[in-house]
């Protein structure tokens, strides 16, 4: 499915190639030409869950807002959202001292453990970082 400012269409993709972060390359069913290819440009791509062929305990971004995050078995905080910075993805976790960013990136990550919470490294040296949510923050 595709949304372009609010207008979506179902459309078949034949294939996907990786392309800047957080972007794809995708060639759609049925789309001739670079008129209509650049019409699309920007569209979000909504994809069905079960079509992404996901390992069991295998997780997406978007599954983490409202699970815990822990350090050393303990609680850290919880995860409110997340937002991708243009080089990774983000974790916007509430503390007991404020909201904390915190890089989604490989070399922070456990997993989860048996709890469910998100365990990583170095959450630590990011608390003093902490501040407080605007207004408007979920």
């Amino acid at each position: 499915m595709l949304d372009l400012e609010g207008a979506r269409t179902e459309r078949t993709v034949a294939r996907a190639i990786p392309g800047s972060p957080g972007r794809w390359i995708l060639e759609i069913v049925g789309l001739a030409g670079r008129a209509a290819a650049s019409a699309l440009a920007n569209a979000v791509v909504l994809v069905d869950r079960s079509c992404l062929g996901l390992a069991e305990g295998e997780l997406l971004v978007s599954d983490l807002p409202g699970r815990e995050i822990a350090e050393g078995g303990r609680t850290a905080g919880r995860i409110v959202s997340t937002f991708h910075n243009g080089a990774h993805d983000v974790l916007v976790v509430e503390t007991l001292r404020g909201r904390v960013d915190f890089p989604l990136v490989e070399e922070r990550v456990l997993g989860l453990d048996s709890s469910g919470r998100l365990e990583v490294e170095g959450f630590s040296d990011f608390q003093d970082l902490a501040y407080e949510p605007a207004e408007t923050d979920p």
